[in-house]
């Protein structure tokens, strides 16, 4: 039998909670960087949350832009290893596959949404082994967008922060 890290409850409780975003939160978030070795942009960034620490992480291929991931991950204070609570997905070259323990499997070739569950970890897969499909999201910044809005990150005040490309970003969610 696998332990359960987190369960469904918990992993409720640790998307809802608050996390404040650093000021100019964005110049680390959305400049995507390439990788010399790899096909690929990234970024990440870290935010210190009253449980422990969550981190943002993103990933795009250069050769097919449709092609990414947005990760949110969390850690208790004091330990090494990452759970993955969400991870939100652009279009991959191959469909993801569903396999629940009741039911058939259930393909998806779209954007999608993989989530934390305590039937994954039980079942010795990888925590966010299941997903859904969306149409929350069209491509990685808006996919950026949702993922942090979903997870209750708490951008920071225009007065406090004063930089104008990180209130245009959040503008257009608000109006």
């Amino acid at each position: 039998m696998v332990a359960l890290r987190f369960n469904d409850a918990e992993v409720t409780q640790l998307l809802s909670e608050l996390k404040p975003l650093p000021s100019r939160w964005e110049r680390r978030l959305l400049n995507l960087r390439a990788k010399r070795e790899l096909s690929q942009r990234r970024s990440g960034l870290a935010v210190r949350g009253q449980t422990g620490e969550f981190e943002i992480k993103v990933r795009q291929s250069t050769i097919q832009p449709l092609d990414f991931s947005v990760v949110v991950a969390f850690r208790k204070r004091n330990e090494n290893s990452w759970f993955i609570l969400r991870r939100y997905n652009g279009r991959h070259p191959g469909p993801h596959l569903n396999k629940p323990v009741n039911g058939p499997k259930q393909t998806i070739v779209g954007f999608h949404i993989h989530m934390a569950t305590e039937e994954a970890q039980s079942r010795g897969r990888d925590e966010e082994s299941f997903a859904v499909e969306t149409s929350k999201y069209a491509d990685v910044l808006s996919a950026i967008e949702f993922a942090l809005n979903d997870c209750n990150f708490a951008k920071p005040k225009v007065e406090e922060d004063r930089n104008p490309d990180q209130y245009r970003f959040w503008k257009r969610n608000d109006d």
